[in-house]
């Protein structure tokens, strides 16, 4: 990916825990499918030290990669989401949904924080975003969805309602609270 807006969609399991990840540039992205499997002591050694060096490059590489802005509609509950479920930390993340006045459960919201009416369909809006929100989403879908998060950063309208916002920033948090999975 290239350097610089980076947008960002996650997919919940149906336990509510982390699934998978997409990150979009303008013209490439990559999905990250975690693995369920539990990281104890008691687990396989060589393949508990693959995912944690996976999540580790991911985390180094990407997610606390201070040249990559990441953009998302609900940045908010992927940051925690990788916090908790993974003990993945995150840097310079926008949560999108925040520049608008509407609830953010509602279409309406997403509208708002795209560029709103003149520029977007409502109704696939609506599909890509609403469709299937309890089930497991695509591939594509999740790609889609991160692809538009990059586009909307990168809009120059859009781009001054994102500079105010407050980033989040999990990779503030001292390593014991991480260890310990408390906030």
């Amino acid at each position: 990916m290239s350097e610089g807006a980076t947008g960002i969609s996650a997919s919940y399991r149906d336990n509510c825990r982390f699934g998978a990840i997409a990150f979009s540039s303008p013209s490439r992205a990559l999905v990250v499918h975690f693995t369920n499997s539990d990281l104890s002591l008691g687990s396989n050694h060589c393949k508990r030290n693959k995912i944690i060096q996976g999540r580790s490059l991911l985390e180094e590489q990407i997610l606390c990669n201070a040249d990559y802005q990441k953009y998302a509609f609900k940045m908010d509950r992927i940051a925690i989401a990788l916090y908790l479920d993974m003990a993945l930390r995150i840097d310079s993340a926008l949560d999108i949904l925040s520049v608008s006045s509407s609830n953010r459960r509602f279409p309406q919201a997403l509208m708002d924080a795209m560029g709103g009416e003149s520029t977007l369909h409502r109704a696939n809006v609506e599909a890509l975003f609403f469709s299937n929100e309890l089930g497991p989403i695509s591939n594509s879908d999740l790609v889609q969805q991160a692809w538009a998060a990059c586009h909307v950063a990168v809009l120059p309208h859009m781009a001054m309602r994102f500079h105010d916002l407050g980033r989040i920033r999990t990779n503030t948090i001292p390593d014991e609270v991480c260890a310990t999975g408390q906030l």
